[in-house]
């Protein structure tokens, strides 16, 4: 802010700088609601169709895992398989971690 300059300009500034800081934090609120929202979607469709409800890459650009080389559809059940393994721990270390935390 330019000591030369008057008042008004730098109110300007300021609020131009408080616009683009409100419309930045409405965009991230937007695209990370928009986000859950299509992974629970995706999630709903895979269970109706029997499938693991993790999201691979390939849904994300319209792929069907048949339609994916053999390689690549081990690769991804591995991961899944993986994925599911992590997160089964994770919960279960939490619940430990808080029960713990509870008994202190």
């Amino acid at each position: 802010l330019d000591s030369t300059s008057d008042a008004s300009s730098d109110s300007i500034l300021l609020v131009t700088f408080g616009v683009a800081i409100l419309i930045g934090t409405f965009a991230s609120e937007l695209a990370g609601k928009t986000w859950d929202e299509m992974q629970a979607e995706m999630g709903e469709e895979k269970a109706k169709r029997g499938e693991s409800a993790n999201i691979q890459w390939n849904d994300m650009i319209g792929l069907k895992s048949e339609e994916l080389p053999k390689m690549v559809q081990n690769w991804n059940r591995k991961l899944s398989e993986s994925e599911e393994i992590l997160n089964k721990f994770s919960k279960t270390e939490y619940e430990r971690y808080k029960l713990s935390k509870d008994d202190h």
